[in-house]
């Protein structure tokens, strides 16, 4: 599983969807690949930006 900070989840879900199941040691459920669920990348790409100040005292944390 990578863990460079990027957004590869958005970029590639399938690929890292089965990694992430990989490493937890759980089955892959094609349910969990169905990608035609999510919004397309260019409309959730950083949004989470506009929560910055909310998400700092998490970020704090998981810094420590």
């Amino acid at each position: 599983m990578k863990s460079t900070g990027s957004e590869e989840l958005i970029q590639s879900p399938a690929d890292e969807i089965r990694a992430l199941l990989e490493f937890c040691e759980l089955p892959l459920d094609d349910a969990c690949l169905d990608a035609a669920l999510l919004p397309p990348a260019v409309q959730i790409i950083g949004v989470w930006r506009n929560y910055r100040d909310f998400l700092k005292p998490l970020f704090d944390r998981l810094d420590s």
